[in-house]
C-alpha cells in the first residue's frame, strides 16, 4: 500500500496563510519548522506547484486585461451606441406621447366649441321665448285694461227697467180706449183713458179701470 504523505498541499497552503507569506516567498525549510512535519523534497514540490499555479494565475490575468484594454474602446462604442439607442428609442416614445397628447387636447378644444355653439344657440332660442312670453303678457295686460273700461260704462239694472216702463207707457197710453161697460168714466180725473204705465218694472202694461 502506497505511504500517506504526512503533510498535504492543503497543509502547505494553510501554513503559507498563517507565515503571511507567497509561494515565491517561502522556503522548504521555513514551512517544515512550522509544520514540524514533512520532507523538504515534498514541502518544496508544494510550493513549486503552487508557484507554478500563480504564475498561471497571473499570466491568464495579465491576457485579460490585456484584452480587456483592446476591447476597451470598442466596448465603449457599443456601450455609447445602445446608451444612444436608449436615449432615441425614449425620445420617440416621448414625442409620441407629446403627439397624442396634443391630438386629445385638440380634439378636447373642437369639443368646447362645439358645446360653446350650442350653449349660445341655446341662449338665443330662451331669449327669442322670454321676448314671445313678454309680448303675450303685455297683450294680456291691454286685454285686461280695456275689459276693465267696458265694464264701467254698462247700464245698471234700475236703468234697464226705467227704459222698460217707459215703452210700457208708451205702450199703455197708445192702447187706451173708452171704458168698458159699466166702468165710471172719470173715476180717476187726471188719468187718461186706458190708464197709463207708471215708471218702473211692468209700468208699460195698461190696466183698465174698473
Amino acid at each position: 500500500m502506497p505511504r500517506t504523505p504526512s503533510v498535504t498541499l492543503a497543509d502547505v497552503k494553510h501554513a503559507l496563510a498563517e507565515l503571511g507569506l507567497s509561494p515565491e516567498e517561502a522556503g522548504a525549510q521555513a514551512l517544515r519548522q512550522h509544520l514540524g512535519r514533512g520532507s523538504l523534497s515534498t514541502l518544496q514540490r508544494y510550493l513549486e506547484l503552487l508557484r507554478a499555479e500563480g504564475a498561471r494565475e497571473r499570466s491568464l490575468s495579465s491576457a485579460i486585461e490585456g484584452t480587456l484594454r483592446t476591447l476597451a474602446p470598442a466596448l465603449k462604442a457599443l456601450a455609447v451606441q445602445a446608451a444612444q439607442g436608449l436615449y432615441e428609442r425614449s425620445l420617440a416614445e416621448t414625442l409620441r406621447a407629446l403627439e397624442e397628447r396634443e391630438a386629445l387636447l385638440e380634439e378636447q378644444e373642437g369639443l368646447l366649441e362645439t358645446l360653446k355653439g350650442e350653449l349660445e344657440a341655446t341662449r338665443e332660442r330662451l331669449e327669442g321665448q322670454e321676448k314671445e312670453l313678454g309680448e303675450v303678457l303685455a297683450r294680456e295686460e291691454e286685454l285686461k285694461a280695456v275689459l276693465g273700461g267696458a265694464g264701467g260704462a254698462d247700464p245698471g239694472p234700475g236703468a234697464a227697467g226705467g227704459g222698460v216702463g217707459g215703452a210700457g207707457a208708451g205702450a199703455g197710453g197708445g192702447a187706451g180706449g173708452p171704458f168698458p161697460a159699466g166702468a165710471r168714466p172719470g173715476a180717476r180725473a187726471g188719468h187718461p183713458a186706458g190708464g197709463g204705465g207708471t215708471g218702473g218694472p211692468g209700468a208699460g202694461v195698461g190696466l183698465p179701470y174698473p
